[in-house]
């Protein structure tokens, strides 16, 4: 199999003043076509097209969009009680039905699912990608934006605002600057987000001394994946992380350290803080774990994997190339 075009949906012209309509996909010539975060409604017709073609159909599924709580952003636009669109998780849970193989970034999501596990990794790049900056004090960051992670920051308590207010710490927030007023600190760095692609993202993570990954009791964190504290492990950042299964995973590989209470988060701050050839230990450690957690090297084979099942799901058809579609 090799990577494709992107299918091409079929339109069917309105009358009487109604929209027009997809309703199917053009003849394509491919063994699998790829889904990702299916919401849209149109996209039903055109998987219903291909597998009636014989095109195997792959969904891949990162996050446990049905287990959002009120507060996200995204909660309203894609519950199918309240979708001003028509784009939802109802849409999603149709096209799972529809799949050949279900792709899933932790082994939550797959028993929600019934989905092939393939873990989020780094890209190996990430690997050799150096500090540039000496601190006087060590810096402690988090990378994102508050709105789209409510009550993630605030498991921390005062612990972040504590170490800063004694002088011993620096905080840089990556991305948003309302981070700083989340965790009490609205007097420490800001650095706007950054682009993946370049590897700008990646070199300004690497310039943390430790990193912070907290992350509210919830379903929907309970399914999440381990990427940002293996981003941080990955450029040398040693980390601190909420208790979760995937980051008790990455724990039990010697990566990170895990924290319930504010009290928690303070004293293992403190320890990383303090302890300078602990941080060198646990960046260390966490590269060597990180190493054998590469796109190149662990993810991608297990994609195409993933991928071939499926093919071979589809009976008495001729291999062709696999299709990625959004």
């Amino acid at each position: 199999m090799s990577i494709g075009e992107t299918a091409s949906a079929l339109w069917e012209k309105g009358g009487g003043g109604l929209p027009d309509r997809v309703v199917g996909a053009a003849p394509l010539d491919a063994d699998v076509a790829v889904f990702q975060r299916v919401f849209r409604p149109d996209l039903l017709p055109v998987m219903r097209s291909l597998k009636e073609q014989g095109v195997a159909l792959v969904i891949d599924i990162d996050d446990d969009f049905m287990a959002l709580g009120p507060q996200h952003p995204a909660f309203r636009v894609i519950h199918p009680s309240f979708s001003p669109t028509g784009r939802s998780w109802g849409v999603l849970r149709e096209a799972i039905q529809l799949a050949d193989v279900v792709t899933v970034s932790t082994p939550a999501l797959a028993r929600k699912y019934n989905g092939v596990v393939i873990r989020n990794c780094v890209p190996r790049a990430y690997l050799d990608i150096e500090r540039t900056e000496s601190h006087d004090t060590p810096v402690v960051g988090w990378t994102g934006m508050p709105m789209f992670h409510p009550g993630d920051l605030e498991v921390v308590g005062d612990a972040v605002a504590k170490v800063c207010a004694t002088g011993s710490a620096g905080f840089r927030a990556i991305g948003d600057a309302s981070t700083l007023t989340v965790l009490g600190v609205p007097g420490q760095q800001h650095q706007p987000g950054l682009l993946l692609e370049n590897f700008d993202y990646a070199r300004a993570v690497a310039q943390l001394d430790i990193g912070i990954v907290p992350l509210v009791d919830s379903a929907f964190n309970h399914a999440k994946s381990w990427l940002k504290g293996l981003e941080y492990a990955a450029l040398g950042v040693p980390f601190v992380a909420s208790i979760v299964p995937e980051y008790e995973a990455l724990n039990y590989m010697g990566v990170g350290s895990l924290s319930g209470r504010p009290k928690q988060w303070y004293a293992c701050l403190r320890g990383l803080i303090e302890h300078p050839d602990l941080r060198l230990e646990m960046a260390a450690r966490g590269r060597v774990a990180a190493s054998a957690l590469t796109i190149e090297d662990a993810m991608a084979p297990a994609v195409w994997d993933a991928w071939t099942l499926a093919a071979e799901r589809r009976v008495g058809q001729p291999r062709r190339q696999a299709i990625l579609t959004g």
